[in-house]
């Protein structure tokens, strides 16, 4: 089972904190410390490009949690790169606090995920 939102470009930090706490709810999951940051990051990053709405969605995975940020741009991120214009700081929190994460590429499109596994509390 999964839970999804679509969060536009005027979205706070708390209305996607009230969406991450009622997701954590139904899915029956316990709170993850790290989820509010990640999750803020990748989102912010996600509408960063321009995009007017991506969607967030949030599922139990192996006594975890996976969350995934779509958008329909393009482009890929990059976690550390010569070639970047501006360095992606939200995703090296990502790449140091996520048990894993990564890209799942569409066209057009990305999905942006990680995974806290259950120990994260």
């Amino acid at each position: 089972m999964r839970v999804e939102a679509a969060v536009e470009q005027r979205v706070s930090l708390v209305e996607l904190r009230a969406f991450l706490r009622e997701a954590q709810r139904l899915l029956g999951l316990a709170s993850f410390d790290e989820l509010d940051l990640l999750t803020h990051e990748l989102v912010k990053n996600a509408l960063a490009l321009g995009e007017p709405e991506v969607r967030v969605a949030v599922a139990r995975r192996d006594g975890g949690v996976r969350v995934e940020v779509r958008d329909y741009g393009y482009g890929l991120p990059v976690l550390d790169s010569a070639e970047a214009e501006e360095p992606s700081f939200g995703l090296k929190i990502v790449d140091r606090l996520a048990d894993r994460w990564g890209v799942d590429q569409f066209l057009p499109g990305k999905i942006v995920w990680f995974e806290l596994d259950g120990r994260h509390r």
